[in-house]
């Protein structure tokens, strides 16, 4: 065993000195030309075939017409305007789809748009959504190797499904990357915009957790005053949220939470004669992915429990690490059953795995890991295609239960002092920079 620990840090601290190499080239153009040829390709080949066919070899599962989830918005505008609720009945919407966002959205009925504003939108967006992340996110100059990882993950199926759904996710990233980009500069905008976001989709509401990086009297103040607002929002509109968790479209294929192993294998099951069509009683699903997040979330309290190492985390880059992992790890337990384009908010990770291994602290282990992962499971779609789903899905459950536990624990060590206290577990300061 020592003997794998010794590679495993050897491995760490090479990868360190790669990530920590400076060069000429800043590797934030390497990304964008991974971008720039990723969109070439795509437009070249919808000259000689439809383009939802060429995004399917790339391992995104596209729909025609283009911008489908967007489209489900603006064809509600259209169904609003006509007198239908689009929450329940949307005639408007291609497939026929109710609209399954808040209520709140319609408001740009106002505005006069349609689906034929769809494509502009869907165009318009995507560029707000690179542009976040390429002068709100990633703050700093990349070197090649960074600029590479960059490259691979905005490429990837996840990131690029919801860039050719043109789905509204792209819309709470950009809040979301806003908050942590100001976060340490402005004491009230930051959480305005996390407002902003949960009254447009609700599950933004976890970027609360971000003001553990205040005072505890200031966060104490923070957290309740949020909560009291959104909660008086969220029973003003809880017949909305009921419908909306009524029609929203679950699947165990190009998706990650805890209920998605236990659903994917009840798709096994119901091919087996004596249990029948209905496979495992969805109960028993439920009861499994209880279990099994409370099985992850003692062992990682008792793993940050033994840790006994004493350091000092110096970086800017912790709230949006904070963000990005607490996005995961709610919506892997609340909604247990989401789409791989929510993975976008593993983006806001990436630059605290990268100092991480540069540091050379005593997360660079699971900084190492978490890179890796994130990588595997963004790129699962494609990975499927080619060597095919069996193997893959058991696979990537595994990998997403394992990128959960891992930020629960990281996130457990970066806790403040107050809270840790209270938890037992040992100091690992924090410098803010």
């Amino acid at each position: 065993m020592n003997n794998y620990i010794s590679i495993l840090d050897k491995g760490v601290r090479n990868l360190g000195s790669i990530l920590s190499k400076n060069s000429k080239i800043d590797g934030r153009i390497i990304a964008f030309f991974f971008l720039i040829t990723y969109f070439s390709m795509i437009y070249i080949s919808s000259l000689v075939m439809p383009y939802d066919q060429f995004w399917a070899y790339l391992g995104v599962p596209s729909m025609s017409p283009s911008f489908a989830d967007l489209r489900n918005i603006t064809s509600a505008l259209e169904c609003d305007r006509q007198g239908f609720d689009p929450l329940i009945n949307n005639p408007c919407d291609p497939w026929n789809r109710p609209m399954n966002y808040p209520r709140i959205w319609l408001g740009l009925s106002s505005l006069g748009l349609d689906q034929s504003h769809t494509f502009i939108l869907g165009l318009f967006l995507a560029v707000l959504f690179y542009a976040c992340i390429f002068f709100i996110v990633i703050t700093k100059r990349l070197n090649v190797s960074e600029g590479l990882i960059y490259g691979l993950v905005l490429c990837s199926p996840a990131v690029m499904l919801a860039v050719e759904r043109g789905n509204n996710d792209m819309v709470i990233f950009i809040f979301l990357g806003l908050c942590v980009f100001l976060i340490q500069k402005q004491r009230i905008l930051p959480y305005f915009l996390i407002l902003i976001a949960s009254i447009l989709k609700l599950y933004p509401i976890l970027g609360i957790f971000i003001a553990i990086r205040e005072n505890k009297r200031l966060f104490i103040i923070i957290t309740s005053i949020m909560s009291t607002i959104l909660f008086i929002y969220f029973m003003y509109i809880y017949k909305d949220i009921a419908l909306i968790n009524t029609f929203m479209p679950k699947s165990a294929h190009i998706s990650y939470g805890s209920r998605v192993i236990f659903d994917g294998l009840n798709v096994f099951f119901q091919k087996i004669p004596i249990i029948g069509s209905d496979g495992i009683p969805e109960i028993f699903r439920k009861t499994f992915s209880f279990i099994g997040i409370l099985i992850v979330l003692v062992s990682a309290y008792w793993w940050a429990y033994k840790n006994r190492g004493l350091s000092v985390l110096n970086t800017e880059q912790i709230d949006s690490f904070r963000m990005g992992a607490i996005i995961y790890i709610g919506t892997f337990i609340i909604i247990g059953n989401n789409w791989d384009y929510r993975l976008i908010f593993l983006i806001l990770t990436l630059p605290q795995l990268f100092a991480g291994i540069k540091n050379q602290n005593e997360l660079s282990d699971y900084a190492v890991f978490l890179l890796i992962a994130i990588l595997f499971t963004m790129y699962s779609s494609l990975i499927s295609k080619m060597i095919g789903g069996y193997f893959v899905f058991p696979l990537e459950e595994l990998i997403n239960w394992l990128i959960f536990a891992c930020f629960i624990y990281v996130l457990l060590l970066t806790l403040p002092d107050w809270l840790k206290t209270k938890l037992r577990l040992k100091n690992f300061q924090i410098d803010y920079g």
